[in-house]
C-alpha cells in the first residue's frame, strides 16, 4: 500500500529541514504546536495552522543555511532569499488542492505585530491569526526552547520579551496558557516521540479531501520531487 497524502507531507516537512547544521524537527514541532495553540485561541483554526505549521519553510529550502542560524530579523531581511520564502512557501501551498487557507498562514508567519516583519510589513490584526500563531510557534522552536538542555521557564521568560512587538500580548497570554499541559511540552522535547505524535495528529485531523484524490497525491509528489532536486542538483532533470 503506498503512502497517502499526509504521510507524504509529513516527509516534505521532515526534509525541508535536513540540511547541514540544520534543526531536525522544526517543521513538526511548529505544527505541533502550533495547532496546540490553535485548539486554545480558536479550535477551527487547528487544521489548517497544522498543514500551515508543516510546510511554513519550504520556501527555504535551497538556501545556503537553515532558517533557524538567522537568529535575528535583522539578519533575515539582510537575505533576499529569505526574506522571499514566505512567498515562496505560500506559492507551493497553494498549488495543492485544498491548502488555501494553509498558504495565506505561512505567508505571512514572518509578519511582526509591530509591522515590521516580513515579507508584506503589515501589522496588528491585519495578520492572519493563524499567522500569529505560527509565529510565536516558530519563534518558540527556532530559539531553542527544545533544546535537551534547555530550561523551558527561562526560555519563555526570554521570549515573553518579543510581546507587543513580534506578537500581542494576549496571544502571548494564551501561549502561556497552553505550557501548563507538561506531558505535550516534553513530547516535543522527546525526538523519539515526535514520529508518533504526527501520526496520530495527522490521524485525528485528516488532510483536506481535495489531497486525497489522485490530483492531490499526484501533486504532492510532484511537490517532493521537487524539493529533492533542490536539495541534491545531481538529481535535478
Amino acid at each position: 500500500m503506498g503512502m497517502g497524502s499526509g504521510q507524504l507531507l509529513a516527509s516534505i516537512s521532515y526534509m525541508t529541514d535536513i540540511i547541514p547544521e540544520g534543526c531536525y524537527y522544526h517543521s513538526w514541532r511548529v505544527a505541533l504546536l502550533a495547532e496546540e495553540l490553535a485548539s486554545v485561541v480558536s479550535p477551527d483554526l487547528r487544521k489548517d495552522v497544522f498543514y500551515a505549521g508543516f510546510l511554513h519553510d519550504v520556501g527555504a529550502v535551497g538556501a545556503p543555511f537553515h532558517i533557524t542560524q538567522y537568529d535575528t530579523l535583522r539578519k533575515q531581511l539582510d537575505d533576499p532569499r529569505i526574506v522571499g520564502h514566505p512567498r515562496r512557501a505560500a506559492g507551493v501551498m497553494q498549488w495543492l488542492p485544498g491548502m488555501n487557507t494553509a498558504a495565506q498562514y505561512a505567508r505571512s508567519h514572518h509578519e511582526w505585530w509591530d509591522g515590521n516583519g516580513y515579507p508584506d510589513g503589515i501589522a496588528g490584526d491585519d495578520i492572519p491569526l493563524g499567522s500569529q500563531i505560527l509565529r510565536i510557534a516558530d519563534t518558540v522552536s527556532a530559539g531553542g526552547c527544545f533544546l535537551p538542555e534547555s530550561d523551558l521557564s527561562t526560555s519563555f521568560q526570554s521570549l515573553g520579551r518579543l510581546t507587543g512587538y513580534a506578537w500581542s500580548r494576549d496571544l502571548w497570554t494564551s501561549f502561556l496558557a497552553t505550557t501548563r499541559n507538561a506531558d505535550f511540552y516534553n513530547s516535543l522535547r522527546d525526538k523519539s516521540a515526535l514520529p508518533e505524535l504526527i501520526s496520530t495528529k495527522l490521524r485525528e485531523l485528516g488532510v483536506p479531501a481535495e489531497l486525497e484524490g489522485e490530483e492531490g497525491v499526484e501533486r504532492v509528489l510532484h511537490v517532493f520531487a521537487a524539493l529533492v532536486d533542490l536539495k541534491d542538483q545531481a538529481t535535478a532533470g
